[in-house]
């Protein structure tokens, strides 16, 4: 067995990479509520629930759902199955019910948009632009996407007032409330000040600021501003934001979004409760000391009244998103004057699942930052199947009358059925093992764990070079452990690539048909030899792409260096071990 250890590394890989594979059996397919309109006028109809009927007809796709909605008009009565139960929608208007569906299904192998579809949307930046602000926008897109859980993300900045973005399962409603806002946050603590004569005062840090406004200017601090402008005290920005005869609405600015430190996820700070006939999100930030401490001086020694048997201070903080109030909380008067660092965000939304997203989506938003300017949806493009699963089609032709020309070859040049089934069963081999790999994380983890334990025992680190080739074709794989590996046109590219690599392995049994010259053991180090030379070429030439590539670049060079370690660790060895039997067999026959 110790002898056979190349066919053995061959048999394991195989087993576990059909193992992992053969889950694509078992995968099952659902359509699921993406979006719920506001004007929707639906029973038992929430995001989340799954969709199987709509006036009678089986719902199985989204082809299915479209023809469901072909004859519907507006005001028309519709029944349909969710999650099992009855339910039903009056049209808003022709062909719409007021929700979206989206195709979900368990998965195997990740497809990318370009074979599977998706949403292609085009961004225009409003206002001055340039290639640096574009890649500064591209950047908070992309880890808005990622955040927000997104698969086969694509973010690229296609000219200097143009982003396009690819993605699977971004709907319409995800880019216009989620992915185009700015994202500007800020806190504010808000207080009512009554006027006397036009005459009030402002608290801050425990004393009375007094103020006088006449017609449309207020005098503070021996200064006079106009009444729609800002004014400071302490460095801190004050706003008046509504004015009546004897009230103003006044706010003082606490933090922005450059404030926030972290966004805590453990359940404690993090959590959706039942509130009234709804549900309440609530999660909790970190901002920074500075902030804090501009809290602490607003707060300090304001009025209290009671409410609920709590004493609260009378102004409230709230919390705006876009210069829209998302969460107004009440003060407790114990925290007033204190530097608080943990403030909470809360919202309501009817449903557990809306109430989620929603809190996802904010999340996400805070996460990344806020746009440095505002984005118009220039043009949102749906992305359908069917022309990548042409060009998968092709691929596979290609593929295919690769393998015939090449065992074709081989059957002229040895007349030897054995050599050109060997040569088979590699191509084959290669393939199940790269689909494997993209199937499993852990299946890749233990692939490329492999080849590193085989480079010691085959005593190829000892090379520089061949080292060297080993280390980055590793550090270059690894990417498919750290992110689940999307399968796309570049990658099949990449694909094309390697099992067409095939007519190697005529080179490799060259050596062996030169047997007559040299020993077997010098064969196969010349066959190995040939081997590296090529894979330590194109493992370097894969290294730019890898690291500096964008989009197609990248993927075509992780699969063709995942294909590489393949080659130089499991398929390559096992069959110059089969070729050595073939050949030793032939000898002893001869004689």
């Amino acid at each position: 067995m110790v002898k056979n250890i190349e066919i053995l590394v061959l048999v394991f890989t195989m087993l576990i990479s059909l193992a992992s594979l053969s889950r694509i059996f078992f995968q099952k397919s659902w359509l699921e509520v993406s979006f719920v309109n506001e004007s929707a006028n639906c029973q038992n109809i929430k995001v989340g629930d799954r969709i199987s009927q709509i006036s009678g007809r089986i719902i199985n796709s989204l082809g299915d759902f479209r023809l469901a909605l072909e004859n519907v008009k507006k005001g028309d009565f519709v029944s349909m199955v969710s999650n099992g139960e009855p339910a039903s929608c009056i049209a808003i208007d022709d062909k719409n019910l007021g929700f979206s569906l989206r195709e979900e299904k368990t998965k195997v192998l990740n497809f990318g948009i370009d074979i599977e579809g998706g949403t292609r949307v085009l961004l225009r930046i409003v206002g001055n632009a340039s290639s640096t602000k574009s890649q500064e926008i591209a950047k908070i897109l992309t880890e808005r996407l990622n955040s927000y859980g997104l698969s086969d993300i694509k973010v690229l900045p296609v000219a200097e007032d143009l982003i396009q973005i690819e993605a699977a399962g971004l709907t319409e409603d995800d880019i216009r409330n989620f992915l185009v806002r700015q994202g500007y946050f800020e806190g504010k603590v808000v207080d009512s000040i009554t006027l006397t004569n036009g005459k009030g005062s402002i608290v801050f840090n425990g004393t009375e600021i007094p103020f006088e406004i006449s017609n449309e200017t207020i005098k503070i601090l021996d200064q006079i501003f106009n009444i729609t402008e800002s004014f400071y005290i302490n460095e801190i920005k004050y706003e008046i934001i509504n004015r009546t005869e004897d009230k103003i609405l006044i706010e003082a600015n606490i933090f922005t979004a450059k404030d926030i430190e972290n966004i805590f996820t453990d359940v404690q700070r993090n959590y959706i409760i039942r509130y009234g006939d709804g549900y309440k999100f609530v999660f909790t930030i970190q901002i920074s000391k500075e902030s804090a401490e501009r809290f602490a001086l607003v707060t300090k020694g304001q009025p209290t009244y009671y409410s609920g048997g709590q004493l609260y201070i009378r102004p409230k903080l709230v919390l705006y998103l876009d210069r829209k109030p998302i969460t107004e909380l009440n003060i407790v008067s114990n925290i007033a004057g204190e530097p608080i660092t943990t403030p909470s965000i809360e919202g309501w939304r009817k449903t557990i699942e809306e109430a989620s997203l929603e809190k996802l989506r904010m999340q996400s938003i805070l996460k990344s930052g806020s746009l440095p300017v505002e984005l118009k949806i220039e043009r949102v493009e749906t992305i359908t199947q069917t022309e990548g699963k042409k060009l998968f089609e092709s691929t596979i032709y290609i593929l295919v009358a690769n393998l015939f020309a090449v065992i074709a070859l081989s059957m002229i040049r040895y007349r030897n059925i054995k050599i050109s089934l060997y040569i088979l069963m590699v191509a084959i081999s290669e393939l199940i093992l790269i689909l494997g790999i993209a199937s499993s994380q852990i299946v890749a983890a233990t692939i490329i764990f492999l080849s590193l334990i085989l480079a010691v025992v085959y005593k190829e680190i000892l090379s520089i070079i061949r080292g060297l080739t080993i280390f980055v074709a590793v550090l270059i794989s690894g990417f498919v452990i750290i992110g689940k590996w999307t399968i796309d046109i570049p990658t099949i590219a990449g694909l094309v690539s390697i099992i067409g690599n095939s007519g190697e392995l005529i080179t490799l049994t060259d050596q062996f048909v030169l047997e007559k010259k040299k020993r077997i053991e010098e064969s196969k180090k010349t066959g190995m030899e040939i081997v590296y030379n090529s894979s330590t070429l194109l493992v370097f030439a894969m290294l730019p792409l890898a690291f500096l590539g964008l989009g197609s670049l990248k993927g075509f060079a992780i699969t063709t260096t995942v294909g590489t370690l393949i080659d130089l660790f499991i398929t390559r060895p096992a069959y110059l071990k089969l070729v050595e039997k073939e050949f030793i067999k032939k000898k002893e026959e001869a004689i």
